[in-house]
């Protein structure tokens, strides 16, 4: 077959190698080959079928072999079928391989538009196959790296997963402590405008004040004191309906202030107050502290959990196909174990057996020899007997 392949080959080298008369016959022959090819496999297929089944029998035979059997009777039987396929096709078609129209590469007959276009999807659909087959597989990966970068990849998300959270809890805490920062803002706003309209009364009552005190020492004898003092009176009495207790409200509290016209107990007053808003306004702070971090140690230990579900998942599984393996690994010790024996026994038996039949050998070995140490000396005494008549 593979000279005729190199003849119908050759016109691509040399067109004058072969005549376009012999091409006929090349195909012909070839078509013949390849069914003999076929019929050759196919026979070869059968004997090996045999073969197999007169090694099933035999009580020696190893998984391993089996294996390798099963094998190779499966690649026989896929190469019958292509055979057959290739052989059928040539015969099939081979009108059209011995037609006048077509030719090998390099002949100068012409072409028909048919047999052209048909060659020509042929020529692609080759070229692709071999392509394909040319193209480089991917490297794989080894199951332990595989699984080792599973891990890594569940715990990376999880890491992830749980550092998003907390970065949409952070967001949301500062937008909250923006608002409460805008808040405190307004209140301090209202806090001074508040200090300034005290300080601005504290102001005109020392004032009123000094000037009081002024006419006072500037005022003429006793007689005319009467209708000063009833002055002095009138102008204090608003003062005096100010000196009435006010009430401040906050959000740190309710503080309730009277007012004095001694400038020392309006600064004690206003230091007093700062005093008790930086107080709460640094006990707020140590308690928002105290709540970020306890939300940020849930969400790792939330995330943390999570992973370790996870991963405990992953080892379960992984328990369960060891249990599996271990299990069909028991199972075939037991059935090697069970061959051993069955094989044991049969040698045992048949020891046995050849032993019996050498004893039994050896009994009639004797017994011949017996028989014929009987005749030797039965010969023997006829012939003395002879000699002496």
């Amino acid at each position: 077959m593979q000279s005729y392949i190199n003849l119908l080959a050759l016109p691509s080298v040399r067109q004058d190698a072969m005549p376009q008369s012999s091409t006929s016959a090349v195909f012909t022959q070839l078509a013949a080959c390849l069914h003999s090819l076929h019929d050759a496999i196919k026979e070869m297929s059968k004997h090996y079928n045999q073969k197999a089944s007169l090694e099933q029998e035999l009580p020696t035979i190893t998984q391993k072999l089996c294996t390798t059997t099963e094998c190779l009777l499966g690649s026989l039987g896929s190469l019958t079928s292509s055979t057959g396929k290739i052989a059928t096709f040539f015969s099939n078609n081979l009108d059209f391989f011995t037609s006048s129209g077509y030719s090998p590469r390099g002949s100068t007959l012409a072409l028909n538009p048919l047999q052209a276009e048909s060659m020509l999807a042929n020529k692609k659909k080759a070229a692709a196959y071999i392509s394909a087959v040319k193209k480089a597989r991917p490297q794989s990966v080894p199951y332990s790296d595989a699984l080792s970068n599973r891990r890594v990849l569940t715990s990376s998300t999880e890491s992830r997963e749980g550092l998003s959270q907390q970065v949409q809890q952070s967001q949301d805490k500062i937008a909250r402590l923006e608002q409460e920062k805008e808040h405190w803002l307004l209140e301090a706003q209202l806090g001074k405008v508040r200090l300034e309209k005290e300080n601005q009364r504290i102001a005109d009552l020392e004032a009123q004040l000094a000037a009081a005190q002024g006419g006072s020492l500037n005022s003429p004898p006793a007689a005319a004191s009467t209708p000063v003092q009833s002055q002095e009176e009138a102008e204090m009495e608003p003062s005096a309906g100010e000196r009435e207790a006010t009430l401040c409200t906050s959000l740190v509290g309710m503080l309730c202030t009277t007012p004095s016209v001694e400038h020392v107990s309006g600064r004690y007053e206003e230091s007093r107050e700062t005093l008790i808003k930086t107080h709460y306004m640094a006990r707020v702070g140590e308690l928002t502290t105290q709540l970020q971090i306890s939300d940020s140690k849930a969400v790792h230990f939330h995330s943390e959990c999570r992973a370790l579900a996870k991963r405990l998942a992953i080892a379960e599984k992984s328990r369960e196909t060891l249990t599996e393996e271990i299990k069909l690994a028991t199972q075939k010790i037991t059935r090697l174990q069970d061959e051993l024996a069955t094989t044991k026994r049969s040698y045992e038996d048949q020891l046995s057996m050849m032993s019996d039949h050498l004893c039994s050998m050896n009994e009639t070995l004797s017994k011949q020899r017996e028989e014929i140490d009987t005749l030797k000396l039965g010969s023997k005494g006829n012939a003395k007997k002879n000699k002496g008549r």
